[in-house]
């Protein structure tokens, strides 16, 4: 089952490592299919802030905020360490223009180069 989507996997990263499995629950397959691990140095500092914050041990660059159960209260205390890590503010909503770590990594990197 998981082979038929390995072609979707590979568009989103070509070289692995792929973490393929899953489980039954209440009749219903979870199929984790894919995980892009984080590349640049901001990505992986925020890989760190998001996983703990979230309290998952894997979260990818492509994972939206939302979709790992994010909410508002822990927005909070993650766009806190953000300001914490890198010295700039970035305000909340940016979630909405840059939902996915990745794209809100370019956010702080793009802030970062301007001066903060």
């Amino acid at each position: 089952m998981a082979a038929e989507h390995l072609s979707d996997i590979r568009k989103v990263q070509p070289h692995g490592p792929y973490f393929i499995g899953g489980g039954c629950s209440g009749g219903g397959v979870a199929l984790e299919i894919s995980y892009a691990g984080s590349r640049a140095p901001t990505e992986r500092k925020l890989t760190e802030i998001w996983s703990t914050e979230l309290a998952m041990d894997m979260v990818g660059i492509t994972d939206k905020y939302e979709d790992r159960g994010g909410d508002s209260l822990l927005a909070a205390s993650i766009f806190a360490r953000i300001e914490t890590t890198f010295g700039v503010h970035i305000p909340m909503y940016s979630l909405l223009d840059a939902p996915n770590l990745e794209q809100l990594a370019r956010q702080i990197d793009r802030l970062c180069q301007d001066g903060g």
